[in-house]
């Protein structure tokens, strides 16, 4: 049961890094290697490298160059905060209600409850 996380753990270290935040980062020959390991060697890198750093461009003067834009603009998305908000209160509710622990004895309370009806 232990050896799939294991596996996973291991396996992470083994993962090329993504050539997206590699390009981000104006790392462009390890975004090219990534790629080649990711896709092989038949791929081409230079043509790819080039759209991606496109895209990135464009990414960063449609947000106006900041990288926490995306926070400001988030009142305009009530499909997002709203959910959030909603779990958020639910698990705090939850934790201070005292049902995580409940949870936990939930066995030990209905058989002390059908083993006392039982007696009568």
């Amino acid at each position: 049961m232990l050896g799939v996380p294991v596996l996973a753990l291991l396996l992470t270290f083994v993962i090329p890094e993504s050539p997206v935040y590699l390009i981000s980062k104006q790392k462009d020959e390890k975004a090219e290697r990534s790629m080649k390991r990711l896709y092989g060697n038949d791929y081409d890198t230079k043509l790819k490298s080039e759209k991606i750093k496109k895209n990135l461009e464009s990414i960063s003067k449609r947000q106006g160059g900041t990288k926490l834009n995306y926070l400001k603009n988030i009142n305009k998305h009530p499909e997002v905060y709203k959910p959030f908000i909603i779990v958020l209160v639910l698990g705090v509710a939850q934790m201070c209600s005292g049902a995580s622990v409940l949870r936990g004895y939930v066995i030990k309370i209905f058989d002390s409850i059908f083993s006392s009806d039982q007696g009568k």
